[in-house]
């Protein structure tokens, strides 16, 4: 009787190691989810936030657009802008319709999960894409170079400043860095299911960010240079990239559509067009920023990344496409990570540590080919002491940036982003339904908790502050100032020479302390003549 072939197996110790990684990587995973559904916020706040919340709602009533026929029955210049809160923008048949600033796909997760069970399961979506980007984080690396190099990565991306900041919060940040992620790994796996997974996961991430597209572009040299090397056009490489490809050509005609509608062109987005974002001179004042920031809270150890496709050497794991070697993928994940970097290297620059957000997609990328690094130098020490050193040096590492973390107040983000229901709660118990608010941060908030409408002062002519409200008051829609106090300097800066009342010399009727120790103020234009006549005017805290 012939023998039965039998598949080698592991050693027994080598599979102990690989499942208690495992569990590891999952315990990070569900660490993360739930640091962010107890000190994030499900909460439509800010110009980004809201931007997202309320959109989805769009997608649910399949509504695309905010319609307000009012906007052109007022008599100041630009009125469309005005009606438009922050995160949208007038609609290019100029009817007096609002349209989104931002990209559909995370509000169309948000929109289905919505359907499916409320806003309670929408508010997981973002800690779970959270939860799912560092289980992914882990395959790609035990993929590359083992367990160690896994969970290395895993776990200096749990304790990223970036990544718990955005992870806090309703927005598309983590979202596209996870279907990035999902994405490189299923181009790297052998199967036409793979190669059509990972093009539609690269197809969702553009839907969630249009202008990363790029990177799919890099997934797509890679499968074109496997095909090239297969020598066949109608072979499997060749089929694996028309499967990778189909998914990414549909959604880009569905963008190019939707982008027409919304603002008149495929090719202009909500921000804008490309000579007013991009622009050669921006990549120093945008190198410089993004290092600093980003060697301020990672360190540099990320930049051991740069030496991985030359340090990793060996075969990589059995799943690859036709044997490729770990190098191979080392040298994609490099090229993935550039092409983040490269999108926004010539972008707009901005002023905090936490737009480092934006090139957030490459940095699990980092971690995982310079943890591969660290464990292929240490690969000739005994096992034991080998995960002392990677133990020791990614416990240091994940210290230092949640010290970094708290000190920028990232467990701080949902006990912040509260003050915007609470405003919005007082306004509806104490305002007029017609009442219009003047406002800018919290311009989308009160739309969408208190149903109220709001004007964006920042779009408002100077000259016409006064005649804006007197108008208001005609029809019966009373007008307030809703500012945050670090707004108030700029108001008075953009309206004290044209109106008495740009100079906000009056208490507010409300004001609203915020958990970062700051303040909202709510003014009442006619409270202003009744404080100068000297009558007193008591401002109400809001608790």
């Amino acid at each position: 009787m012939p023998a039965i072939p039998v598949t080698p197996r592991a050693p027994t110790s080598e599979r102990n190691r690989s499942r208690t990684a495992a569990i590891l990587a999952l315990a990070l995973s569900g660490a993360v989810l739930t640091v962010a559904l107890l000190k994030g916020a499900f909460i439509a706040g800010g110009a980004d936030s809201f931007g997202y919340v309320s959109q989805a709602e769009l997608w649910a009533r399949a509504e695309l657009r905010v319609r307000q026929p009012f906007a052109w029955t007022v008599p100041w210049p630009s009125a469309d802008w005005t009606w438009s809160p922050n995160g949208y923008r007038p609609a290019p048949d100029r009817n007096g319709d609002s349209v989104p600033v931002y990209a559909p796909g995370l509000p169309m997760v948000l929109a289905v999960l919505e359907r499916i069970g409320g806003e309670r399961a929408a508010s997981l979506a973002v800690p779970s894409f959270g939860a799912l980007t560092i289980w992914l984080t882990f395959v790609l690396g035990r993929r590359l170079t083992g367990d160690l190099t896994g969970l290395m990565a895993a776990a200096l991306t749990a304790s990223s400043p970036t990544f718990l900041y955005m992870v806090m919060s309703p927005m598309s940040d983590v979202p596209v860095t996870a279907w990035w992620l999902l994405a490189l790994l299923c181009a790297t796996a052998p199967s036409r299911v793979a190669a059509f997974a990972g093009g539609f996961a690269a197809s969702l991430a553009v839907l969630t960010r249009p202008n990363l597209v790029f990177l799919g572009g890099v997934l797509g040299l890679y499968f074109a240079w496997i095909a090239a090397r297969e020598r066949s056009a109608t072979g499997l490489a060749a089929q694996r990239l028309l499967l990778f490809a189909a998914p990414l050509v549909i959604t880009g005609l569905g963008i190019a559509l939707l982008f027409d509608y919304w603002y008149g062109s495929p090719f202009t987005s909500g921000y804008g067009s490309l000579d007013t974002l991009f622009a050669w001179s921006f990549a120093r004042t945008n190198i410089g920023q993004y290092s600093r920031w980003f060697i301020e809270t990672q360190t540099p150890f990320a930049c051991l990344a740069l030496a991985a496709p030359i340090v990793v050497r060996r075969s990589g794991h059995p799943s690859l496409p036709h044997g490729e070697s770990g190098d191979g993928l080392a040298w994609l994940c490099l090229a993935t990570a550039g092409g983040v970097v490269l999108s926004y290297l010539f972008y707009m620059p901005f002023d905090a540590w936490w737009y480092l957000r934006y090139v957030l997609p490459a940095f699990p990328l980092a971690f995982v080919l310079a943890a591969s690094v660290v464990v292929v130098a240490l690969e000739h020490f005994r096992p034991l002491l080998r995960h002392s050193v990677a133990l020791t040096l990614t416990l240091a590492l994940a210290a230092w940036c949640l010290t970094a973390a708290a000190e920028r107040d990232t467990f701080q983000v949902g006990a912040n982003e509260r003050k915007y229901p609470r405003m919005a709660r007082y306004i509806t118990a104490r305002l007029p339904e017609r009442a219009v608010f003047l406002a800018l941060q919290h311009g989308g908030s009160v739309r969408y908790y208190a149903h109220r409408l709001t004007l964006r002062y920042t779009l408002l002519d100077p000259d016409w502050l006064d005649r804006a409200l007197a108008w208001l008051h005609e029809q019966e829609q009373p007008p307030y100032i809703l500012l945050e106090d670090w707004e108030e300097a700029p108001f008075r800066q953009r309206f004290a020479a044209h109106s008495p009342l740009g100079r906000l010399d009056w208490p507010p009727m409300a004001e609203l302390r915020t958990a970062s120790g700051g303040h909202v103020r709510l003014y009442a234009p006619g409270d202003r003549l009744r404080f100068l006549r000297g009558e007193s005017i008591v401002t109400e805290r809001i608790q």
